[in-house]
């Protein structure tokens, strides 16, 4: 197994159309904000596969429109509590703020941690997220020879693409 960064690894030349199975796992989609750096890191995959080999992919699916609906309200929201043994009770927050370039389907998100006894939180710079619909997706995947095999539920964007390497 080899776990390594998409974008910036360059496999040797023995990997390539090898692999049975690349994931791309983590909820790491709407990070990607331009469509370039999709293309590039399902290029990287499909070189990798071998002809019936598949990437998968699970992310959280989200509407573009209520991303930019949300991102219009910039109140926080308490996502998650959970007791460390550190610090005791960790509450996390987050809120969504308008992408400052003004793109379509992206917004800023940032997060905080409020550990138990703090007067001020642990607060992240916001970092930009995008909503990708399925329909560009797809269309990116084709492009590097990949193709739709498995969909998943509807909240999720759980996909199984094939190699359409020969």
């Amino acid at each position: 197994m080899i776990q390594a960064d998409l974008l910036t690894w360059t496999p040797p030349e023995t990997l390539r159309h090898g692999a049975g199975l690349v994931i791309a796992g983590g909820d790491l989609l709407p990070l990607f904000t331009e469509a370039t750096d999709l293309e590039r890191l399902f290029a990287q995959a499909a070189m990798l596969l071998r002809s019936d080999g598949a990437f998968g992919i699970d992310a959280t699916l989200i509407d573009a429109d209520l991303l930019s609906e949300a991102a219009s309200d910039s109140a926080w929201s308490e996502d998650v509590r959970w007791m460390s043994d550190e610090v005791g009770e960790v509450r996390r927050e987050s809120r969504l703020l308008p992408d400052p370039a003004g793109r379509a389907g992206c917004a800023q998100l940032q997060i905080r941690h409020w550990h138990a006894g703090d007067a001020t939180p642990d607060q992240r710079d916001p970092f930009a997220i995008r909503a990708w619909g399925p329909a560009e997706l797809e269309h990116i995947a084709e492009g590097v020879g990949l193709h739709l095999h498995q969909r998943a539920s509807a909240d999720r964007l759980r996909w199984l693409l094939r190699s359409t390497h020969v």
